[in-house]
C-alpha cells in the first residue's frame, strides 16, 4: 500500500517509486506493484511504448523524436533506447517499467473550508475577473478559460477564487508557471495566502518537496511532468512566456497532469494568437484587465534614433555618450523617473556606467 500511496497522482521510474521502500529487490518491488495494479488501482506502462509502423513514445513527456540508444545498467544491453528530450528528471529507458495511478476525488482535507487571506482589497475590474472564474469553474462546462490581463493587473489574487471553489469541493490545485523563480515567489505568496492549507512546491533547486500530495501544488512546467491525472483545476500563469510558449512536451506535461474531468485557467498579459482567436469566437471564456490596480494606462516606450552616434556608446575604448541621449535622460531626470540602460554586451555595460555618470555630472544631473 506505501507504493500505492507514493505512486498515487504521480508518474514515477522504477527508482524513483521505490524511495523509502523497505527494499529495492526488483523481485519484491514487482511483487508489491502486482498488489497495488490487482488492488489498488496502479498502472505499470513501459518508460517507452511502441507504436504501429515502428513508431515510438515516451510515457513521461510524450516525446515521438529525440531517442537515443545507450549502454544501460538496468538491462545491461549496450543499445538500450531512452528518451533524450525529458532526460533532466532522469532517463526513460525502454527496459524499466514506469508506475503511475490517478489521483483519485479523496483530497487530505475534504470538507474543510478554505478561504484566501488578501493582504489589500480587489480593484472592481479584479473583482469583477475573480467573480468571473469563479462562476466558470463552479458552473462553466468550459473546460478551459482565460484571463487576459496587462503586466501588473494582479492576475494571480484574481484565481484566488477559482482555487478556492475546487480546494471547497474536495479537489487539488496546481499552479504552474514555466519560470523557477516565478514559482519561488508566487509559492511563498500562495502559502501566505492560504493559510492552513497544505502547499508544495517543486522546481529545479527548491529547499523542500513534499512526498504526499498537498492541497496546493505550485510547480515549473517541467515540473508538470511528474504528475499524472492529479489536479481538479491548473492555474497555468504566463502561458505566453519560454519556455512553455510553442512546447509540445511542456503542452502534454500539464495536460497530463490534469484530471480527465478537470479545468484549466490560462493566464497571460500576451496570449498566443490561438487563444486570442479562441477568445475572441467565443470558444473559450475570458475575463479581461485591461489596466493595472491603480488604473493608470502603462507607459509607452518613445523610440530615439541615434543612427551611427550609437557605435559610439558601444566603443570598445571610452565610450561617448551621444548629445541626443544626454539631453533625453536629462529632460526624464527632470520628471523624476527612474531608468533602466541596457546594452548588448557585459563588457560594455560598466564603460557605459561610467561615461553616463561623467556626461550627466558634467549637465549638473548626479
Amino acid at each position: 500500500q506505501y507504493l500505492a500511496s507514493r505512486v498515487k497522482g504521480r508518474l514515477f521510474r522504477m527508482e524513483e517509486a521505490a524511495v523509502n521502500l523497505a527494499t529495492s529487490e526488483p523481485s519484491l518491488l514487482a511483487m508489491a506493484a502486482q498488489y497495488a495494479v490487482s488492488r489498488l488501482g496502479m498502472q505499470v506502462i513501459p518508460g517507452i511504448s511502441y507504436r504501429g509502423y515502428g513508431g515510438r513514445a515516451c510515457s513521461r513527456c510524450g516525446a515521438t523524436t529525440g531517442f537515443a540508444l545507450r549502454d544501460c545498467p538496468s538491462c545491461g544491453s549496450e543499445a538500450c533506447l531512452v528518451c533524450t528530450e525529458c532526460e533532466a528528471l532522469g532517463l526513460m529507458r525502454e527496459c524499466e517499467p514506469v508506475y503511475c495511478m490517478e489521483g483519485g476525488q479523496d483530497s487530505p482535507h475534504a470538507g474543510k473550508r478554505h478561504a484566501a487571506v488578501l493582504k489589500y482589497p480587489l480593484t472592481h475590474a479584479q473583482q469583477k475577473a475573480s467573480s468571473f472564474v469563479r462562476d466558470w469553474y463552479g458552473g462553466n462546462p468550459a473546460k478551459e478559460a482565460l484571463i487576459w490581463a496587462v503586466c501588473g493587473a494582479g492576475k494571480t489574487e484574481v484565481s484566488f477564487s477559482a482555487m478556492e471553489e475546487a480546494l471547497n469541493r474536495g479537489g487539488r490545485v496546481m499552479y504552474a508557471a514555466p519560470r523557477r523563480d516565478v514559482v519561488a515567489e508566487i509559492g511563498e505568496r500562495i502559502t501566505a495566502a492560504f493559510p492552513g492549507t497544505a502547499c508544495s512546491s517543486y522546481y529545479g533547486g527548491s529547499p523542500a518537496r513534499s512526498r504526499s500530495l498537498t492541497d496546493i501544488t505550485v510547480a515549473t512546467t517541467h515540473q508538470a511532468l511528474r504528475f499524472y491525472r492529479c489536479f481538479d483545476l491548473t492555474v497555468l500563469d504566463e502561458v505566453d512566456a519560454f519556455p512553455y510558449q510553442g512546447s509540445r512536451m511542456l503542452e502534454h506535461a500539464v495536460r497530463s497532469a490534469r484530471k480527465p474531468g478537470g479545468k484549466t485557467l490560462f493566464m497571460s498579459a500576451t496570449p498566443s494568437r490561438g487563444l486570442m482567436e479562441a477568445a475572441r469566437n467565443g470558444d473559450i471564456p475570458v475575463a479581461r484587465i485591461p489596466a493595472r490596480h491603480h488604473g493608470y494606462p502603462l507607459p509607452v516606450p518613445e523610440v530615439l534614433e541615434l543612427g551611427g552616434a550609437s557605435d559610439a556608446l558601444l566603443s570598445d575604448g571610452a565610450p561617448r555618450i551621444p548629445d541626443a541621449l544626454a539631453t533625453a535622460l536629462c529632460e526624464s531626470l527632470e520628471g523624476g523617473q527612474a531608468h533602466f540602460v541596457f546594452v548588448p554586451r557585459k563588457s560594455a555595460a560598466e564603460a557605459v556606467a561610467r561615461a553616463l555618470e561623467k556626461s550627466l555630472e558634467g549637465a549638473g544631473k548626479p
